[in-house]
């Protein structure tokens, strides 16, 4: 197979781990022959200074004293001793402790320190070579009192550095098998531990696209995490796929019902023998294409939401500043111009928590899209009131912000609250869709929150999204708020709606504006979100 200008070759696990036991054994290999080294170095200066204390001590037996001073007999044994270092060369000395010179070289370097009984040892280049010396003394009784007699012997090292090296040879000798035993062992070792890797590997490649079971091998312990992430992450393929499996189902379904729906119109339009009836089954036709329209909007925002959902990592988000700018933008609509609402947000303007803005405002605006298509008024109401009411208002608890979304329209049943977040389930004589609280659901699940419906106050309908709080000070490049929408309300909007509260303008209350935009009522505050309960 031919490879790309530029590629990198793909690593093999087996090249590696030879790679690191190679330079583990060469790391290990070169500290024992450090270690066989000293150690044959100490065992043959060990075996060759025992020789040389065994002659130095035949040496001091036959020191002896005579009328003129003490004398020496040098036995011919202990020189036979040293003999048997054929290569080496020996010297000596037999001297008393005031310098008195009995037999022996005298130019031999002297020993150091004071006269003891217990053997010195030391190597000391002389006479050209490498020479292990060793001084020992005695005392020795004379008429005159007690004196000090010293043995000095000197070894040339050859043959006790020929034997070190001989011994160290082959403990290296022996070493090195070892080492390159492990060296050839080691790719049988690893091709051995990556095979339930290609167990694995062959159980993928012999799988069909649609076979996304989890695998059922039992994994050594190394690789176990990698096979649990294999199962996961085919179980949120396989989840996804269903998804879409159902969602293609149901988009072929509404889509067939909406075409087939307008072509019977307009052959009804065609066939009809009076214009008045033609024009209506056209008009029906009409009504019928923008209903298809508008179900194919929504089920592309579903498609978004869901898409998002799974691709978007949540980011810190100022869900505060993002309902602002949702609200100035979807009360341009010429649609909500009869709308009265009312927005309520936390005391600093700012209430943080981890989402997608794009999914959150689709979600906002669905919930608002669902009012105003099911949010009329109960019969009898006063000719003087707005024909639909909203409240919103972003409430912070302990650790939550809640978004409360609550309008004065006919409100869902009991019943029906948990049917209607599933797609395309519809209520009413003014059903629409059937995907807006759906995509409200799915963002909910997307961020972790809670979502409830609820009777409002004024007999309609409200949601609530639970979000987790985010503090601002989990931030990091200063201030938060940098990341919020800008560019909100405007300075010269004049209110619709200015209601005194009971509580006495405490809470920072926003209103909408006659111009679409969104503005506040009161004072700014410089508090932090304050713990009211949602």
């Amino acid at each position: 197979m031919s490879r790309r200008d530029g590629a990198q070759a793909p690593r093999s696990i087996s090249a590696r781990v030879f790679t690191m036991a190679c330079v583990a054994v060469a790391v290990v290999y070169v500290l024992l022959l450090g270690v066989f080294y000293l150690q044959s170095a100490w065992q043959a200066d060990r075996t060759y200074d025992r020789v040389l204390k065994s002659a130095a001590l035949a040496m001091l037996e036959r020191v002896y004293t005579l009328p003129a001073g003490p004398s020496v007999d040098v036995p011919a044994a202990a020189f036979d001793t040293l003999a048997l270092a054929r290569d080496d060369r020996i010297f000596y000395r037999i001297y008393t402790a005031d310098g008195r010179d009995l037999t022996g070289d005298r130019d031999l370097p002297h020993a150091t320190g004071p006269v003891s009984a217990q053997p010195r040892i030391w190597t000391e280049h002389w006479s050209g070579e490498a020479v292990r010396f060793l001084t020992q003394s005695r005392r020795l009784l004379t008429e005159h009192g007690q004196i000090w007699v010293s043995v000095q012997l000197g070894q040339t090292r050859r043959t006790r550095d020929a034997e070190m090296m001989r011994a160290f040879g082959w403990n290296a000798l022996g070493l090195s098998v070892v080492a390159l035993m492990l060296c050839g062992l080691v790719p049988l070792g690893a091709r051995a531990a990556v095979a339930p890797l290609a167990g694995l590997g062959r159980d993928l490649g012999a799988r069909a696209p649609d076979h996304l079971a989890p695998l059922r091998t039992t994994p050594p312990q190394e690789v176990s995490h990698l096979v649990a992430a294999l199962n996961g992450f085919m179980a949120r393929v396989g989840d996804l796929q269903v998804r879409n499996e159902r969602f293609i189902a149901d988009v072929a379904h509404q889509f067939r019902t909406g075409v087939n729906a307008t072509d019977a119109h307009v052959q009804m339009a065609q066939a009809a023998r009076s214009p008045s009836v033609a024009s209506a089954h056209l008009a029906h036709a009409r009504a019928q294409s923008a209903a298809t329209m508008r179900l194919t909007n929504q089920l592309l925002a579903h498609a978004m939401v869901t898409h998002r959902s799974s691709a978007q990592s949540p980011g810190p988000l100022d869900l505060d500043a993002l309902l602002r700018e949702t609200l100035s933008q979807t009360l341009r609509d010429t649609r909500f111009a009869a709308v009265t609402l009312e927005y309520e947000g936390p005391d600093d303007g700012q209430a943080w928590i981890a989402g997608d803005p794009v999914s959150l405002r689709e979600a906002v605006r669905n919930i608002l899209e669902n009012a105003l298509q099911h949010g009329m008024p109960p019969e009898g109401a006063m000719e003087n009131r707005p024909a639909l009411a909203l409240r919103i208002a972003v409430l912070c608890g302990a650790g939550h912000i809640t978004l409360e979304m609550a309008d004065n329209g006919i409100g869902i049943a009991a019943r029906d609250r948990a049917r209607v977040l599933e797609r395309f389930a519809t209520q009413g004589a003014r059903a629409g869709t059937g995907l807006g609280l759906a995509i409200v659901a799915e963002v909910a699940r997307a961020h972790g929150a809670d979502l409830a419906l609820d009777q409002s106050a004024g007999g309609g309908l409200t949601v609530r999204l639970r979000f987790a709080r985010m503090a601002a000070g989990g931030f990091t490049g200063g201030d938060p708020g940098h990341n919020a929408p800008h560019g909100l309300g405007g300075a010269n909007a004049t209110p619709t709606d200015v209601t005194p509260r009971g509580e006495g303008g405490a809470r920072n209350r926003t209103l909408a504006r006659r111009d679409g935009r969104i503005g506040h009522e009161g004072g700014a505050s410089d508090r932090a979100c304050k713990g009211r309960q949602g």
